[in-house]
């Protein structure tokens, strides 16, 4: 349910945050809020490559999971036969497959957080570099008023 209230109030929280930025320091915001939608569609297509490399994790565990519960549940012909070198082999490389697919969603599990990071910061440093930049142009009584 918050998450729902905040569906509903986030759009009027932005609109007034921007509203008021905009009363404060003028055109400049639009730079900001360039960036931030700029990153938008980035975002979405790399947690949509988020979401399929967490699909594919869960294949390969459960593909690792499917050879340890056979070898379980037939560990005394396993055992009896010699096989344990062949499955372990088994094991092995669906383990290695299944570290590689977790390393490929770590990876863009963190390249997600590090640009819902990165994106706000990059939006406000373009808004007061503009900013400043508008200033230098304004005389002294515009900047000191």
């Amino acid at each position: 349910m918050p998450s729902l209230l905040n569906l509903l109030c986030a759009p009027g929280t932005v609109l007034v945050a921007v509203a008021l930025i905009w009363w404060f320091i003028g055109p400049p915001i639009l730079l900001g809020l360039a960036v931030m939608c700029g990153a938008v569609p980035y975002m979405k297509r790399t947690g949509r490559r988020q979401k399929q490399a967490q699909q594919q994790r869960a294949r390969r565990a459960d593909s690792r999971l499917k050879v340890l519960a056979e070898v379980v549940a037939g560990i005394k012909t396993v055992k009896l036969q010699g096989w344990e070198r062949p499955f372990g082999a088994r094991v092995a490389q669906r383990r290695a497959h299944e570290g590689a697919a977790l390393r490929s969603f770590a990876t863009i599990k963190a390249w997600v957080m590090f640009m819902s990071l990165v994106v706000p910061v990059l939006a406000t440093a373009a808004t007061f570099v503009l900013y400043v930049h508008s200033l230098a142009t304004s005389t002294f009584l515009v900047v000191f008023y």
